[in-house]
């Protein structure tokens, strides 16, 4: 078992996340068009004087906020290919998601969030999209928790290899990155595919600030379906390294 030879040193991967690797240039200025898009939405947005909850307004600004920030954290991360923590980072985008629907459903849900003292019992991801009426199980969810989001053997994949002897299958060396992983790997398309289909999601749910601001339901609706179509048009077309380009 080896560590990888190839890596910068520590000093690098503190500065790195400094400035863009240049490998993803593309792809992250795509992303961040889509996200600001979403961001000015919000950010326009004012509470109606006569929207009920003080705390399901609170709650569903701050979870579209806090949403869309772990999603341009991961996206950072993703960029320099710190994949597993990408992946920790952005996965709590989808529970925030199920939260906004659950709050425009309900404002003494909200409620409940702000005030109990045992959010891990009220508010467990799984609970909550069953009071949804959805499976409690989302397999996505699941594989972001146990690649990413705990320390849990499907998370190596995403953190090194298998170096097989060309001569011999059966030699083997395990290969452990202490840093980012490579480029070219699987879990860097997934982790991209991933933030650009939540980013979408997320704004989709932004269409809930009807309940409690000033906007119209045009104005929701295509704040969701711009942000949707830049991400797909323009991930789409970027090449990224060591995956073939798309016709």
């Amino acid at each position: 078992m080896d560590a990888d030879s190839t890596r910068v040193g520590s000093h690098r991967m503190l500065a790195e996340l400094d400035f863009a690797t240049g490998l993803r240039t593309p792809i992250i200025h795509a992303f961040g068009s889509a996200a600001d898009e979403l961001a000015r939405f919000v950010e326009g947005a004012r509470r109606r004087p006569d929207a009920k909850s003080g705390h399901q307004v609170f709650a569903i600004f701050h979870l579209i906020t806090r949403g869309l920030t772990d999603l341009i954290a991961g996206a950072h991360l993703l960029n320099h290919c710190y994949t597993v923590q990408a992946y920790s980072v952005m996965r709590p985008a989808l529970d925030a998601c199920d939260l906004i629907e659950l709050f425009a459903a309900d404002d003494g849900e909200a409620s409940t969030w702000v005030m109990t003292e045992e959010g891990h019992k009220h508010f467990m991801p799984g609970q909550v999209r069953k009071r949804l009426g959805q499976k409690g199980h989302d397999p996505v969810h699941s594989h972001f928790s146990e690649s990413g989001g705990h320390p849990r053997f499907a998370g190596a994949g995403l953190s090194g290899g298998m170096r097989v002897a060309t001569d011999d299958p059966n030699d083997r060396t395990a290969i452990l990155c202490i840093g980012p992983m490579w480029p070219e790997h699987p879990s860097v398309l997934f982790g991209w595919l991933f933030a650009s289909n939540a980013l979408g999601l997320l704004a989709f749910k932004a269409r809930h600030l009807e309940i409690i601001a000033t906007t119209t339901n045009r104005f929701v609706s295509g704040a969701h379906r711009r942000v949707g179509t830049m991400v797909v048009n323009r991930m789409m077309r970027p090449p990224m390294v060591g995956v073939p380009r798309l016709p």
